[in-house]
């Protein structure tokens, strides 16, 4: 293994681009040394950089131009690692590494460019330094990375950030992480139209998994993998979404271990569709998914349940839209922790079994918004399913149906709530 470097500006190809007069070797780390080396043939090397080599120059850039397959690591330093800006196919197969240095990405798209990555993206310790980017020009491409995406530890180092309008692709097979400090987001999108498809858990730690923009952006994007808001930072989520577009989830959602750091965070006029269940976490008012603001559409086909710690709702809903849950909400392990909460005008479905803790209710309406539930069960100490100044209704009345464990609990339930006439009560534990 030796050290090689670039001593000119030029194609790889050229032997007057090197040290030493010969081509760069299979188990060589290659350094660009402050000039700007065309990658004209296929190349296997240990690593492509931009970084200082000792005695050398930071900076300078590797520019592909041309169908290529690059066998190396690419780490970015004073340069663009690898600065794609022709229309074309490229095949990485190695990790890529932003930069410590200066403002670059790592991996740079400029062009409509079919890139296939197997390794992993990983933002820099510098501001914006992006493991990936897909920038100016680069219209419709389309992404497929075989392995983790990480933000960086630099001020909005995104391990992928969409910058660029557009309809790009980017496929992730592989896991999602926040920065561990507060740096930046490992996926990005600020661009529109953009199309994210995640095959791996959304973690969220010093910084958001994955996060928009703004705006009317259109996003479309899908999760296939559990999400979790941080356990390490405040108000850090897995999913940060603030625009429009189609979102779909499959899998677990479960607030975090930090205060304020929910699973789902909706502040946008998007479509929000989760398969799967949903918890609050271990953390003051780390809720499972909270919408804030705007106007989502929002369906849970799954159960929501309260977590363990003050206002760690498994949903949280105060904006003016509709949420509907195609399972049961259940109250969580402390006092006043419920499934669900709504503190807003708009509308709230739960087409299932409202389930008491020995603790905490199920659902807690505490404003003029439109709640209904199908079927409700107290708990086994006569804890109500239900509680809040605002009304609970019966989603069908010849259906509805409360559990209760004796006579004496009915008056107490009922005296909670301002219900709607009542099916039938039945003695016992439901089910």
């Amino acid at each position: 293994m030796a050290i090689r470097w670039a001593v000119a500006s030029g194609n790889w190809s050229s032997t007057a681009t090197w040290n030493g007069g010969n081509l760069p070797a299979v188990d060589d780390d290659v350094f660009a040394d402050g000039f700007t080396v065309t990658v004209n043939q296929d190349v296997t090397a240990i690593s492509l950089n931009t970084t200082q080599r000792s005695g050398g120059t930071n900076g300078g850039t590797f520019v592909c131009t041309t169908n290529r397959t690059i066998n190396a690591n690419i780490n970015a330093g004073g340069g663009v690692g690898l600065n794609i800006t022709a229309n074309c196919t490229v095949f990485i197969n190695g990790s890529i590494q932003g930069s410590s240095t200066v403002n670059v990405a790592a991996v740079r798209i400029g062009a409509v460019v079919n890139l296939t990555v197997t390794g992993n993206v990983t933002a820099g310790a510098f501001t914006l330094a992006y493991g990936l980017s897909l920038d100016t020009g680069s219209g419709a491409s389309t992404v497929t990375i075989n392995g983790n995406v990480t933000g960086g530890e630099g001020v909005n180092s995104r391990g992928v950030a969409f910058l660029s309008n557009g309809t790009q692709t980017v496929t992730i097979n592989g896991n999602v992480l926040g920065s561990v400090g507060n740096g930046g987001d490992g996926v990005y999108v600020s661009s529109t139209n953009a199309t994210v498809i995640i095959f791996g858990n959304v973690t969220a730690r010093g910084s958001n998994g994955f996060a928009t923009a703004g705006g009317s952006l259109n996003v479309t994007a899908s999760v296939t993998g559990d999400i979790f808001g941080s356990s390490t930072s405040n108000a850090r989520y897995g999913l940060a979404l603030s625009t429009t577009g189609t979102i779909a989830t499959a899998g677990r959602i479960l607030g975090g271990g930090s205060a304020s750091s929910s699973g789902v965070f909706i502040n946008g006029n998007c479509t929000y569709t989760h398969t799967g269940n949903v918890f609050g976490g271990s953390a003051a008012s780390c809720r499972g998914i909270i919408t804030q603001t705007g106007t989502p559409s929002c369906v849970v086909n799954g159960n929501v349940e309260g977590g363990s710690a003050s206002s760690a709702f498994g949903v949280f809903h105060t904006s003016s839209s509709t949420f509907t849950i195609n399972g049961n909400a259940i109250g969580g392990t402390l006092a006043g922790v419920v499934g669900i909460q709504n503190t807003s005008s708009g509308t709230v479905s739960l087409n299932g079994i409202a389930i008491a803790s020995t603790v905490a209710e199920a659902v807690d309406n505490t404003s003029t918004g439109t709640f209904t539930i199908a079927a409700a069960r107290h708990a086994s100490n006569g804890r109500s399913p239900w509680t809040g100044n605002g009304k609970i209704l019966f989603s069908n009345l010849d259906l509805a149906h409360v559990t209760v464990n004796n006579a004496a609990h009915v008056s107490r339930m009922l005296g909670r709530r301002m219900l709607a006439p009542l099916g039938s009560f039945e003695g016992g534990l439901y089910g």
